[in-house]
């Protein structure tokens, strides 16, 4: 999984000069010889020495579905692995119209699996009720499908004794919204539709089909996206009680406990006093407009169809082709979605094997370590910093308390585990769909149980942001894939190792200390979303550069560090820094980071007044 799709011959250029495929990248040296732009003056331009020879036009290239996810995998030889086709139309939900007798129809079998009465009913038998707001919970919940929310159980209870459920915005929002954005005329639109109904529906089908409502599906989908995409962009989290989260649903709270006692099958039932926290601050208003001002078979509809818009092309190059644009980059992708949807029903088994296989003991011993001085030197900036004294003190004991989702628990490297776990997923389906159908049911299964909570909180090897920090839940979760060069080199330099690895984990932490509110363990809210636990800092926001405590740590963890090339231990810091980020982000702007930093000019003897020594 860590080897890419694609050989290079397919690739465009710049997917191979973004890429780690050549043997030079596995060993620093050779990076810096085929990387570095000896041309430039780095005091004058630190981004352009460091990047033009490798990084794209970021105004006509650079694109957002593959800006990391291919920069730092590995070539194989021979053409991408094949990924299963699926048959046509089988994700598909037939809009707002009522079959016609005898209509030949290319039905969902995903979608009516996923609607069906889950085999265990709500409130220990009593029957749900089929709608716009039991539909969301259960393809997000038991069948895995975050389309408007990512919802999840955390282990234990956290807050205040209680059983908590945790909510944030559909990750897919953002680039549903960048793509929607590209539509700019009703031709487009309506070519975007015809398109759907032309590979669904057979010609007499498509003469019934009733294009107004697939325009007002449309239409729906987008508004719903541009609303979830928006509620991304809110820096505050909201604590409910499940009996204010009802209320702030336009829901009864016994209706609200039955669906998630229905999904989660806790040991012991939730009840009106548990906690539900919106990551993002209008998470409910946003649930409660979708639902409540339209008419439930466009909303079910609607579902369908982005179920349609975000499954199926795994399946067909048409769609593939549809989504991103053109064959190419289609192509290009094709297999990494293959690998996200292994990934998503074996998550816990894959990265288990990674781990062994390309991090044995000592190598996670190492990057634990580096984690642990960054760590430390970041709680050093807190306690130096001229902060109130009670928020300093809780920011701090935040920090050094902090969790690293990174490593599989050392409980599932056993095969035994693995095999209890994953006994139910090894089937002898036929297709690729009953067998994904099967999986999302297995894992279903698992709801509540230790696995459960492993799988949960392991970051999926392919997530956008490759390292993410939670201040709610004072975690760090990272990709492994960013813990493998040129992020961080096993037998590398140390230098090389924090301005790589450090810097994007003390970076991230910095972030969203600055972003979000610092304090962890809050009361739960009253009904108007005010908290009744103690008051909670906003953002800790030091004004200092995201590598700093990584650079610190690096100074006081040195040891004996060698140049490379007439390269000094420093210098090599910032030019690790600056090539990783890019590649995680190719818009980075290195040069407003470190342009008058004392640390970045002692290192490149930049005179006074130079670019980057203003």
């Amino acid at each position: 999984m860590l080897s890419p799709g694609a050989g290079v011959s397919t690739q465009p250029q710049y997917i191979v000069n973004l890429a780690c495929l050549n043997q030079d990248c596995f060993q620093f040296e050779g990076l810096l010889t085929a990387t570095l732009n000896a041309s430039v003056d780095p005091c004058h331009d630190f981004k352009a020495y460091v990047t033009s020879r490798w990084l794209p036009d970021q105004s006509g290239q650079v694109s957002e579905q593959w800006r990391y996810k291919w920069h730092v995998r590995r070539d194989s030889a021979g053409p991408p692995p094949p990924c299963s086709a699926w048959q046509p139309g089988q994700l598909v939900v037939p809009g707002l119209r009522q079959q016609e007798p005898g209509e030949r129809r290319r039905d969902a079998p995903v979608v009516q699996a996923a609607d069906a009465q889950p085999e265990r009913t709500v409130a220990r038998g009593a029957a749900q009720r089929r709608g716009p707001i039991r539909s969301p919970p259960h393809l997000c919940v038991r069948w895995n499908m975050p389309l408007w929310f990512d919802v999840k159980l955390l282990p234990g209870n956290p807050i205040g004794g209680r059983k908590t459920v945790y909510i944030g915005p559909s990750v897919y929002a953002k680039f549903w919204a960048s793509q929607y954005r590209l539509m700019h005329s009703d031709s487009a639109v309506q070519r975007y539709i015809d398109q759907y109904l032309a590979y669904f529906y057979d010609e007499n089908a498509r003469s019934r089909a009733g294009i107004v409502n697939y325009n007002a599906v449309f239409n729906f989908t987008k508004r719903v996206v541009f609303l979830l995409a928006d509620v991304h962009k809110s820096p505050a989290s909201t604590f409910f009680t499940f009996d204010s989260a009802a209320n702030a649903l336009g829901q009864p709270t016994d209706r609200l406990l039955s669906l998630m006692n229905g999904h989660f099958r806790p040991e012991v039932m939730f009840v009106q006093l548990d906690v539900v926290i919106g990551k993002k601050r209008g998470t409910a208003d946003t649930a409660r407009n979708i639902v409540a001002s339209h008419d439930p078979t466009v909303v079910l509809s609607h579902l369908g169809w982005w179920m349609l818009q975000i499954y199926a092309p795994i399946a067909d190059a048409k769609f593939f082709i549809q989504k991103y644009g053109s064959e190419e980059v289609a192509d290009l992708l094709r297999p990494l979605f293959c690998e996200t949807q292994v990934e998503s029903s074996f998550k816990i088994f894959l990265l288990s094997s990674l781990s062994s296989l390309f991090f044995p003991q000592q190598v996670r011993q190492g990057i634990d370590e580096l984690f642990d001085n960054v760590r430390s030197m970041t709680a050093i900036l807190y306690e130096e910093a001229h902060l109130p004294l009670q928020a300093k003190a809780r920011v701090v004991q935040m920090i050094r308390g902090m969790r690293i989702n990174l490593w599989p628990s050392a409980k599932y490297q056993s095969p035994a585990e693995l095999e209890l776990v994953y006994t139910s997923h090894f089937t002898n389906k036929t297709t690729t769909l009953d067998h994904w159908i099967t999986e999302r049911w297995a894992n279903a299964e698992l709801i509540g149980s230790d696995a459960y909570f492993e799988d949960k909180q392991l970051p999926h090897s392919f997530a956008k942001d490759a390292v993410y920090y939670d201040s709610l839940l004072n975690t760090v979760s990272m990709s492994m894939l960013v813990a493998r060069e040129p992020f961080y080199y096993p037998n590398g330099i140390r230098a090389v190792n924090y301005g790589g690895l450090g810097a994007a984990f003390a970076k991230s932490v910095l972030e969203g200390l600055a972003n979000e509110p610092a304090l962890r363990n809050v009361g739960v809210t009253e009904e108007n979303g005010t908290s009744d636990g103690p008051s909670r800092p906003g953002g800790l926001d030091l004004g200092v550069p995201g590598f700093l405590p990584a650079f610190r740590a690096f100074q006081a963890h040195r040891l004996d560090a060698p140049s490379v090339r007439d390269l000094s231990p420093e210098e090599l810091f910032f030019i690790s820094y600056c090539h990783t980020q890019s590649r995680l982000l190719p818009a980075f702007d290195c040069n407003a980071v470190v342009r008058g930093a004392q640390s970045f000019a002692s290192a490149f003897q930049c005179k006074q007044g130079s670019r980057m020594n203003p």
